[in-house]
């Protein structure tokens, strides 16, 4: 990763939803869990500090400091390049035709015939994933997302001044989610 670059950049995270949905429960479950600093927040809190933001009064809302946002592909750059000078073998680009684990360690047979060992295994399969857990009995869904990017017209959604956020809400098809304005 080029010397400089930002992994994450932490612009607090907030999280919006019914008290016993499925989002707001899990937040808060993983907070005690994980021993996460969540900060319970009022309607009229968020209305006062994120003025964008269109916040129902029937709504709970919680904000994590430390949450924000990952840029993943420096995030997975430097992750190769630690294991990189640490020995690891990296394949890219090249598909897994099967493996045998046992105590000594991993086979592994890449697609061309090439024979690999190892002490462990991680699998970043890509178009892959869904063909091979399957064939271990493991069921995927895999599912489109759509990203969309807008340029406001003020500053106010600019990562100093706004979060990421979560927002479930029933009438929605999936979790929404944002980012901030980062340059």
């Amino acid at each position: 990763v080029r010397a400089g670059a930002t992994i994450l950049r932490q612009t607090g995270l907030l999280t919006v939803g019914a008290r016993d949905g499925p989002l707001l429960s899990g937040s808060l479950e993983s907070a005690r869990r994980f021993d996460l600093r969540l900060q319970c927040l009022e309607a009229a809190d968020v209305r006062r500090r994120y003025p964008p933001v269109r916040i129902r009064d029937d709504e709970v809302e919680v904000f994590e400091e430390t949450g924000g946002m990952l840029a993943p592909e420096l995030a997975v750059r430097a992750q190769i390049d630690a294991a990189l000078e640490l020995g690891a073998a990296v394949h890219v680009n090249t598909p897994l035709e099967t493996w045998r684990a046992d105590s000594g360690g991993v086979e592994i047979r890449l697609e061309g015939g090439e024979t690999v060992y190892a002490k462990r295994l991680i699998l970043a399969l890509g178009p892959w994933t869904e063909t091979l857990l399957e064939s271990l009995g493991v069921r995927v869904v895999v599912q489109r997302n759509v990203q969309v990017w807008f340029e406001p017209k003020s500053r106010d959604y600019d990562a100093e001044r706004f979060p990421a956020f979560l927002v479930e809400r029933p009438e929605l098809p999936a979790l929404l989610y944002g980012f901030p304005r980062s340059e």
